[in-house]
């Protein structure tokens, strides 16, 4: 069982038992108070997200050409939501037009046998450390190993990335496309307003009397383009440290790991999109709800939750979490909801099977988000709206020549990817605010 599907099933044992207990606590006459009832509604709702979460963590494992989806339809089209549809077809195919959820490497490009001829990652590292000739390493030689390094054996580009997945906010959550080429085109309706009466960028309905002729309506398509990104990695070792032969490779195996997916996490929550992904802070339908009239600096209250969570676009609501600064924690857990007929205060954060959770979504703590009172120190978002294309090779270089005086190894991991939001502007509905997938809170 993989640590996301372990966690869901973690969080459904406890809010199960959670739910046994406030039952217990039903008086057989009045029922339930005010606070209890809200305390039990909360834990329903939230069960019954973490049970379509398992619902469709199977589905991702499975991955069968007849996946059902519930998610922006087939074409990538924001408001097109069959509630099962289908993918059709070979499911290679499948996944390099439709992407997939979550993909781990071996959903994207296959089985990851290949080792290259290593007994292991830190073996391949070793040897590249020692800059010794080695026809293991030429056959990995993209370009010259001094310029072009050496490509990483697949079993361990693919140990790496899904490794790098698990600590991970957005790319478990986003929707991934192997990338073969240095570009990948995605299609996509422009979909952004049922204001005009029509759907999905040029959907009309029309009714029609018999022998009378409809019109031809051409429902507008975009395209939206991923362009290959290159994430470099430095780092430097000490040759008197590894000669000493204390577990160096095993260590920079894993510092790489980490740092690497740090950096990535970054770019798709924060990145400008200029020689990097365009994060969710940046996304062209990324929503900002204004501070309430008069509050605090550096504040945050009950009042934000709610207007965030009403311009969340209606599908996206079982796949949302909240992002937030660890620097509003205090704020969150001191922060309560009043109840009109009693007076009381109820806890608007509640920690349910070894999770935080807010409005019945899930809270994510980053220190990749903003400060507390600065623009997208908090987000609510459904990452499934977030494209990723992911390429397959992944690359490690060494030079003992940059840090030659200083007794030094410098190191370069490079990764080739890139990513964006799948809308091109939040969505205008027919009635009522913008919503979309990705909302933030005004700088205060």
């Amino acid at each position: 069982m993989n640590r996301r599907l372990a966690n869901f099933e973690e969080r459904k044992k406890a809010l199960t038992a959670h739910i046994e207990s406030l039952l217990d606590m039903e008086d057989p006459e009045t029922g339930f108070s005010e606070t209890q009832q809200r305390a039990y509604t909360t834990a329903q709702n939230e069960l019954h997200e973490v049970t379509e979460g398992i619902r469709l963590e199977h589905e991702r494992k499975s991955y069968l050409p007849t996946h059902r989806t519930n998610d922006f339809g087939p074409d990538d089209t924001p408001g097109l939501l069959p509630e099962h549809g289908r993918m059709f077809g070979n499911t290679d195919t499948a996944v390099q037009k439709h992407g997939m959820i979550g993909a781990k490497y071996c959903d994207l490009f296959g089985p990851a046998t290949d080792t290259g001829g290593w007994s292991s990652y830190q073996e391949y590292l070793s040897q590249i450390q020692s800059g010794m000739a080695d026809p293991r390493l030429s056959a990995l030689s993209e370009g010259s190993g001094s310029a072009g390094g050496f490509l990483v054996p697949t079993q361990y580009a693919a140990e790496r990335l899904d490794a790098m997945m698990e600590n991970s906010i957005v790319m478990p959550r986003a929707r991934i496309y192997p990338m073969t080429s240095n570009e990948k085109k995605i299609a996509g309706f422009d979909a952004s307003t049922n204001t005009t009466g029509t759907l999905f960028g040029g959907i009309e309905s029309q009714w029609i009397g018999e022998g009378d002729t409809a019109t031809v309506t051409n429902p507008i398509v975009r395209q939206i383009t991923l362009k290959t990104k290159k994430l470099a990695l430095l780092a430097t070792t000490s040759n008197e440290v590894s000669e000493d032969g204390q577990n160096l490779d095993s260590q920079l195996s894993d510092a790489l790991g980490e740092a690497n997916g740090w950096f990535l996490d970054y770019a798709f929550l924060r990145g400008d999109g200029v020689g990097m992904p365009l994060g969710a802070a940046n996304d062209p339908a990324l929503i900002t709800v204004d501070a309430e009239a008069g509050q605090d600096t550096d504040t945050i209250c009950y009042e934000n939750m709610i207007n965030m969570l009403a311009r969340l676009h209606v599908a996206c609501h079982a796949r949302a979490v909240w992002v937030c600064s660890p620097t509003l924690i205090p704020s969150l857990l001191t922060l309560f909801a009043p109840t009109a007929l009693t007076g009381q205060h109820v806890p608007v954060v509640e920690r349910v099977g070894g999770s935080w959770s807010m409005l019945g979504k899930e809270i994510l703590f980053s220190e990749k988000m903003s400060s507390k009172g600065d623009l997208f120190d908090i987000c609510l978002a459904d990452f499934s709206q977030y494209a990723i294309g992911l390429r397959k090779d992944m690359t490690i270089e060494r030079s003992g020549h940059v840090y030659f005086t200083s007794d030094k190894t410098a190191w370069r991991a490079i990764t080739r990817l890139d990513g964006q939001g799948r809308w091109d502007a939040a969505f205008t509905p027919a009635t009522g605010d913008t919503q979309s997938w990705c909302v933030t809170l005004a700088a205060r």
